[in-house]
């Protein structure tokens, strides 16, 4: 399994980057859950919002305020 949320994939190397991205893909993830109804479908958006926590939580690049 490729983990695509691995800061190595993050194009931009610039300060704050990864925190930027992270922030993409958490407003992304809200707004699928805000307007998805389908519960296979909610399920797997609450399913990568647990894995994003925990990327986020394992990342040393990421500033944790």
């Amino acid at each position: 399994m490729v983990n695509g949320l691995h800061d190595y994939y993050i194009p931009d190397d610039t300060h704050g980057s990864a925190e930027r991205t992270f922030k993409q893909y958490s407003d992304i993830l809200k707004n699928s859950i805000e307007n998805i109804y389908e519960n296979s479908v909610r399920y797997q958006w609450w399913w990568f919002g647990e894995f994003l926590e925990s990327e986020i939580k394992r990342n040393p690049f990421i500033m944790h305020t």
